[in-house]
């Protein structure tokens, strides 16, 4: 139900943060639980792997709290989740900065992407006693 929302809408609200995803992938994977592990990189793997889209989330305005990171990371570990990823690649970090005048919103953007499977194809030698 999550996969069919995000797919028709492309928006993902949960809580007070807010983003979206593009999807770069022709590949659709099953969804897995919301709480499934994803692993966060600040560069992409070397190992095989595919993107499967771009996510964003963006942090409702505030002076100070709820704009880093950290804060953005739950939503956007949850939409990984729902588009079959293993990892996010941050590529973008804009925590908004301190304006003593109005409130600021945290930006965050990263890919989401899957391993490849990786083939073990057996010896062409064999070893003989």
């Amino acid at each position: 139900m999550v996969r069919f929302f995000l797919l028709a809408t492309g928006l993902v609200v949960v809580g007070c943060a807010s983003g979206g995803f593009t999807k770069v992938s022709s590949n659709d994977y099953p969804a897995r639980p919301a709480d499934c592990p994803i692993e966060v990189l600040y560069k992409m793997p070397k190992m095989h792997h595919e993107p499967l889209g771009q996510i964003s989330a963006v942090s409702a305005q505030s002076y100070w709290k709820g704009k880093d990171l950290a804060s953005l990371l739950p939503d956007m570990k949850k939409a990984a989740c729902a588009l079959g990823a293993d990892a996010l690649v941050v590529t973008h970090v804009d925590e908004g900065g301190t304006a003593w005048t109005q409130p600021t919103e945290g930006k965050a953007s990263a890919t989401a992407i899957r391993y490849s499977e990786v083939v073990h194809f057996p010896s062409e030698r064999e070893d003989r006693l």
